[in-house]
């Protein structure tokens, strides 16, 4: 391994990526990037101590949320993307530098949200009152991602 390589989180870690990545397509689709900002914070993933030292000298902080959201009105939110609890993915608490992190930020006067469905991260853009062109949610609120390459949904 080089140094500076990142290598791919657990199981768990990468399913959440893949709900985030939906989020953030569904926001871009949606939102006019004039209205609303959602960008990504790099905080996840295997670090060689070399690269962890660099980030963290660079300002890297553990628990950050994994977005944030800036409105036209100055304002910012914070967003955890969870798994919702299911069968297969058991693991859907805070660590415990989320939770300090979060508490921080919130006696900050900085709202944090957790959301772990497409309908609880459009929830948070409603209640920002950002304007979008979203009319119908997926019927699938709650990613699924046992579904293969080449089967259908209802397969």
């Amino acid at each position: 391994m080089s140094t500076g390589e990142i290598t791919a989180p657990r199981k768990s870690s990468q399913h959440e990526l893949k709900l985030q990545i939906y989020l953030v397509t569904l926001f871009r689709r949606h939102v006019r990037p004039w209205d609303a900002i959602l960008a990504m914070i790099a905080n996840g993933g295997y670090r060689t101590p070399e690269t962890t030292d660099l980030l963290n000298r660079m300002g890297l902080v553990r628990g950050v949320p994994d977005l944030v959201l800036l409105t036209h009105r100055a304002r910012c939110r914070w967003i955890e993307v969870k798994l919702a609890r299911t069968l297969h993915h058991d693991r859907t608490t805070l660590s415990e530098e989320q939770a300090e992190l979060h508490d921080t930020l919130a006696w900050m006067d900085h709202k944090v949200d957790v959301v772990r469905s497409v309908r609880e991260f459009w929830d948070v853009v409603e209640d920002e009152q950002i304007p979008h062109t979203m009319v119908d949610f997926p019927e699938q609120t709650v990613f699924d991602f046992r579904r293969r390459r080449g089967r259908s949904a209802a397969a």
